[in-house]
């Protein structure tokens, strides 16, 4: 899965995904693709709300680069619906 999401290089062989080729060069490549990766680390960072952890590296942004944080509050109330 590391591979996959580009946090580590392959050695050999192709990884084939929606029938192409792919190559991440680092985890933000991946998720541009709609990969991502769930580490099993489950540290969080303590100062954080629960919306800012859960898009931590992946903030909604406004058109003008800042954090939209009240779409990002928004998507966390969705996920942690489907959740329960």
């Amino acid at each position: 899965m590391k591979v996959l999401t580009g946090i580590y290089s392959k050695d050999a062989g192709t990884i084939e995904y929606l029938n192409r080729s792919v190559n991440f060069n680092g985890p933000k490549a991946s998720q541009e693709a709609g990969i991502s990766i769930i580490h099993q680390e489950l540290n969080l960072v303590g100062n954080l709300t629960i919306a800012e952890n859960i898009f931590l590296g992946r903030e909604f942004k406004t058109s003008w680069g800042a954090i939209n944080w009240q779409k990002m509050h928004q998507e966390a109330d969705k996920l942690l619906a489907r959740l329960g």
